[in-house]
């Protein structure tokens, strides 16, 4: 089951919101499983994220175009060690 859920960004553009788009499996039929099965995608992507190594973050040209929208242009790599629980 595909379903988009707008989201706002984080960072300075108060309002804006983006249609992100899920994949869920067909047992999702609550809303609290609707709510974990989102939790667990966004957690399964940051872990990937947190995976990468600097070689792999190289930004391409539409990465560095959708960036400069908000001001800042970055890796998306935490250089702190913290990882999601």
């Amino acid at each position: 089951m595909r379903v988009k859920i707008n989201v706002k960004k984080i960072g300075k553009n108060r309002g804006a919101i983006e249609p992100v788009f899920y994949e869920y499996p067909e047992g999702v039929d609550t809303v609290e499983k609707l709510l974990r099965e989102t939790v667990r995608i966004n957690l399964e992507e940051f872990t990937k994220r947190r995976k990468r190594t600097e070689v792999e973050a190289v930004l391409s040209g539409e990465d560095i175009e959708e960036q400069a929208g908000t001001g800042k242009i970055s890796f998306g790599i935490a250089y702190d060690g913290r990882t999601a629980v």
